[in-house]
């Protein structure tokens, strides 16, 4: 893996040609100062490379499940910590790249470095209710209590989190991103929530930021090019504590009087439109989104979605979306199982089972850019099971009851109601069978042939993507 790993750094353009560096759950995500410089053919070539994708404004390496190693031999190869921890900000964006880009650029490089930690907290959420339906916990004991402030403290803290990680995107202090965050959290400002009260002779309407998203991330942007702005004017030998003291006592009561008031507001109306959507036709909401989340996840495009799943959970308490896309991810599972049934060549069949398991596991991207896409007709087929299986939770109002459900099968707890078992749950279930059921069928007839996969095991041994060992 050292050798693919070096050569990744040498393909990408060298580690001089890094803005930066982080990782999801499959994907190295290089900021490239000169993607021309990239040679893309030969980075797909590499063992342990599944394929390599440009969206969002990064270079994207796919590696799979053992993305986290090859992320840290990469760091061995460049040798440099404070390379690989940085993000890309303003000052260093690439004009060529559109406003969708960027958005989504912004949205990935925030939300990576959490996003795991919000899964796991998801993950404990829904175990708990599902211990608490069941009688297990009592919901009023000591267990209980601690467990489900574990649960809860990151979604109910996000703005601090949130300021932190946006801070340090936006290359400003992530600690004052944290104060800014943590400001809008503060007690006593939460008990004034709801209501006006002056501040220096103004008007301020104070909202609950508890588990709100983009008031933190505006904070910490501002406060980012505030802080940049004063170290140029502020003498050396005071700039230590005037800097942070003047950016928080301007930003902090500025984010409160104007953009906080203006950002809520614009987040419910958003959430309003959606759900508007969805009540007009669930049924057509889910056929339409259910499949093509696929397409998104592939084109890294999804995080605007993920965005919005948050925003539905802190405006109405669940996230009718999460329900609607809950299927795909089996039904690209069964969509690999068939062609690992069809195929006579080894690779490919031990290839689409491992996928597969990761699928079920909750890891899609494996089986996505492993068998899907490069087969073609198994990712139609496994985007029309997905639609098709979404209109069943989609009707039955299947919502995520957690911040972040964990996909695959130990996210299941995550769709049920805490105030009881509903048909949602049901819905839930049942979205996940007709999507795995749905996916092997329809590739089975329709997404693979025996004969040419026949033929092209005497032609052409598959690229063998090694996720294996090394």
């Amino acid at each position: 893996m050292n050798r693919t790993a070096k050569e990744i750094v040498k393909n990408v353009g060298g580690a001089e040609n890094i803005k930066s560096l982080t990782h999801c759950v499959t994907r190295l995500r290089f900021v490239l100062k000169n993607e021309s410089l990239a040679d893309t053919s030969k980075i797909e070539k590499l063992d342990d490379v599944m394929s390599v994708l440009k969206k969002g404004g990064q270079y994207q390496v796919v590696i799979g499940p053992k993305v986290s190693k090859m992320y840290e031999e990469v760091q061995n190869v460049l040798g440099s910590q404070e390379l690989i921890e940085g993000n890309d900000s303003s000052d260093t964006k690439d004009e060529k790249k559109s406003g969708l880009d960027r958005l989504t650029s912004m949205l990935s490089g925030i939300f990576l470095p959490v996003i795991s930690v919000l899964a796991g907290s998801g993950l404990i959420k829904g175990i708990l209710t599902l211990l608490s339906l069941t009688g297990v916990l009592n919901t009023m004991g000591g267990t209980y209590v601690v467990l489900n402030a574990v649960a809860d403290a990151m979604f109910y803290f996000f703005p601090v989190i949130l300021g932190a990680s946006a801070s340090k995107y936006f290359k400003g202090n992530m600690w004052l991103g944290a104060v800014l965050g943590a400001t809008l959290v503060y007690p006593s400002i939460i008990e004034m929530a709801d209501t006006t009260v002056n501040f220096i002779g103004l008007p301020m309407n104070v909202v609950n930021y508890t588990s709100s998203v983009f008031p933190a991330i505006v904070s910490a942007f501002l406060a980012a090019k505030l802080e940049l702005w004063l170290k140029k004017y502020i003498p050396e030998v005071i700039k230590f504590f005037v800097v942070p003291a003047i950016v928080l006592v301007v930003i902090a009561p500025l984010t409160l009087l104007v953009f906080g008031p203006i950002i809520s507001w614009l987040t419910q109306l958003l959430a309003d439109g959606i759900q508007a959507i969805y009540n007009f036709s669930p049924a057509l909401t889910g056929l339409l989104l259910g499949g093509p989340w696929i397409l998104l996840v592939m084109l890294g495009l999804h995080w605007a979605g993920i965005t919005v799943l948050i925003i539905q959970f802190s405006t109405i308490g669940h996230a009718p979306l999460g329900g609607i896309l809950i299927a795909n991810q089996m039904a690209m599972a069964g969509a690999v199982l068939a062609v690992a049934m069809r195929s006579k060549n080894s690779k490919t069949k031990s290839l689409s089972i491992s996928t597969a398991i990761s699928c079920f596991l909750g890891v899609s991207e494996p089986a996505l850019y492993g068998v899907l896409v490069p087969k073609k007709k198994p990712l139609i087929t496994a985007i029309i099971a997905a639609s098709l299986a979404s209109i069943i939770p989609a009707i039955w109002g299947t919502s995520t009851w957690v911040s972040a459900s964990v996909a695959g099968v130990f996210g299941i707890f995550g769709y049920m109601n805490p105030a009881g078992i509903d048909l949602g749950f049901y819905g839930a279930i049942l979205a996940n069978v007709l999507g795995l059921v749905l996916g092997f069928v329809l590739t089975y007839l329709f997404g693979t042939s025996k004969d040419v996969e026949s033929k092209e095991n005497v032609e052409k041994e598959p690229v063998d993507v090694a996720l294996g060992e090394n």
